[in-house]
């Protein structure tokens, strides 16, 4: 079957960087990282190799890593974003501003990042984006947590229940109580069922809203 995936090249001298980046390819625009360049002269020659379908180039990438004593060896990513605009017009090029996550040392599971349109130059095919990092959410592992209590207190209530009913003079109390640990488990355990649902819809409905922003802007 083909792969109809969209097919992206990242071009950034920071590995952080590109890391983030290649979380907006693969979550945010449903899309595959075909290379990474670290350089202008390899982010070209991999465009021309490749044919990607977006690019999306560090605006501070160097035309030739580790030359900062060589006169215009750090030509700024715009160059090489118009370069591959002009051999690969069908190539959509997006010059990154990465000012707020080229300093990120997070741990992956800790942070997310997104990128911001903001303009686009005289030449359709290039854009603009800031790249900012956010903070993950952790309302489901807060869910999921609550949930864990919530049925050991259920557990632990429904046992307590059963152990008074075996006497005779708190019979009735032990019934309430297990009473309550039931409908305290059933009703930790809808509630995971939905949230995670909830999740996993609001997750694809995203998706496929970014992807379509996405395509959109090509």
């Amino acid at each position: 079957m083909r792969n109809l995936k969209m097919r992206a090249i990242i071009a950034s001298e920071v590995p952080e960087v590109r890391r983030l980046l290649t979380g907006v390819v693969q979550k945010d625009m449903g899309g595959v990282v075909a290379a990474q360049a670290e350089n202008g002269l390899k982010a070209l020659t991999l465009a021309k190799s490749l044919r990607p379908d977006v690019m999306l180039v560090d605006y501070r990438l160097p035309h030739v890593a580790g030359m900062d004593d060589v006169r215009l060896s750090r030509i700024g990513g715009l160059d090489t974003a118009l370069a591959v605009s002009q051999e690969l017009p069908n190539t959509r090029v997006m010059v990154v501003n990465d000012s707020s996550a080229a300093g990120s040392t997070h741990a992956d599971h800790a942070v997310a990042a997104e990128l911001c349109l903001y303009g686009e130059s005289g030449s359709a095919s290039v854009s603009f984006a800031d790249l900012r990092v956010k903070e993950v959410s952790s309302m489901r592992s807060h869910v999921a947590e609550a949930c864990d209590k919530a049925t050991l207190v259920a557990g632990l209530s429904v046992l307590g229940g059963l152990g008074l009913m075996l006497s005779f003079i708190f019979a009735g109390p032990g019934a309430v109580l297990a009473l309550a640990g039931g409908v305290l488990f059933l009703a930790a355990s809808a509630v995971r069922a939905g949230a995670a649902l909830w999740f996993k819809s609001s997750r694809t409905e995203r998706d496929a809203r970014e992807t379509s922003t996405a395509h959109a802007h090509r």
